[in-house]
């Protein structure tokens, strides 16, 4: 069954029965949600929370409650927030509504799963979804399957961050913070996080009983912390977990001087490995730190990290480079000092 949305489709407190898995869900439209501003309410009268919201076509979407199932088509360019009829909090917002492309492409703002065990963004079956952020408050952050998400912002999870499998890609260009397991991948799957991975329960990366060896799995990550047993892979079978631990890609970053150089300072690992556009080097691999020089200057310091944990690279090669070590859960983020 198809709700459709639009211009002057439904009055203020219409009520649809929506006829799914043998039961009926409720939808009561247009509420004029004050966040986001002029949005529509879809709201799902059950006694539980949405559990699942996934476009499957033509700005199309399947909403699960619970065992119940229907299909809700979106207005174009109309912000949504989808509700739990019983329950005043929000299941799940959407800054902007998802625009389905033909090829498979969906586009969304900042999304927000509240609802309990509630996915942010469920991919699958060959679609791209985009978008600026995902929270999900008790659920998983991403899920994707046969699919890639990209991810401007952040994604923040109450329980898993990314969950990958049969091939996905996963690129966010923001930090990732999740309340159980960082990264699960079920069987092979490709994710870059260009910040930080934070685990405050469970582990970093979690493998599924299929997997063997680290093969199709590829990790691309500036840092990693937390995890509750101080391991950075766990799972699998064998020595699984060890050789994707071996395999991470560390991101190597470096903060460019305004003068006295008259290149990019360079920091790369001894393989000169790169990973979806970055320098990256595996733990325990020797990162080289190449500066040079314009007329005039002088290099009077290296250094890694910032802040209060701003160290100086004292190791310097026979070339006259400096060079370090990539620390297990990577990290490193190199300036230079020039006079």
């Amino acid at each position: 069954t198809n709700l459709t949305i639009g211009a002057g489709a439904l009055n203020n407190g219409t009520e649809i029965i929506m006829p799914a898995s043998n039961t009926t869900i409720t939808a009561t439209t247009i509420t004029n949600a004050a966040t986001p501003a002029n949005a529509t309410d879809l709201n799902f009268g059950t006694a539980r929370d949405v559990t699942a919201f996934e476009t499957i076509a033509d700005q199309t979407v399947k909403v699960t409650v619970g065992k119940k199932v229907a299909t809700v088509k979106l207005d174009s360019g109309t912000d949504y927030l989808v509700k739990d009829k019983t329950n005043s909090s929000t299941a799940l917002t959407l800054s902007t509504c998802y625009d389905y492309a033909s090829d498979g492409t969906v586009t969304a703002g900042d999304v927000t799963a509240s609802g309990e065990g509630a996915t942010g963004i469920d991919a699958s079956e060959g679609s791209t979804v985009t978008a600026d952020s995902v929270t999900a408050e008790k659920g998983t952050g991403i899920v994707a399957s046969e699919s890639t998400v990209e991810v401007a912002g952040d994604v923040t999870a109450g329980e898993n961050g990314i969950e990958v499998s049969g091939g996905a890609t996963v690129n966010v260009k923001g930090d990732v913070t999740a309340g159980e397991n960082g990264i699960v991948v079920n069987d092979n799957g490709t994710v870059t996080i260009d910040g930080t991975l934070t685990v405050t329960g469970g582990t970093p990366i979690l493998l599924g009983d299929e997997v063997t060896d680290a093969g199709d799995i590829n990790i691309t990550v500036w840092q990693i912390e937390g995890g509750t047993d101080g391991s950075v892979v766990s799972g699998g079978q064998g020595d699984a977990a060890e050789a994707v631990q071996q395999n991470i890609n560390y991101i190597i970053k470096v903060v460019q001087p305004t003068e006295g150089v008259t290149d990019d300072v360079t920091a790369t690992g001894k393989n000169g490995s790169t990973s979806n556009g970055h320098n990256v080097a595996n733990e325990g691999e020797t990162v080289t730190i190449k500066v040079n020089l314009a007329q005039g200057y002088k290099l009077t310091g290296v250094f890694n990290g910032e802040g209060e944990s701003k160290e100086a690279v004292t190791t310097q090669n026979e070339d006259g480079y400096y060079s370090i070590t990539m620390p297990k859960g990577g990290g490193v983020y190199l300036s230079v000092e020039l006079e």
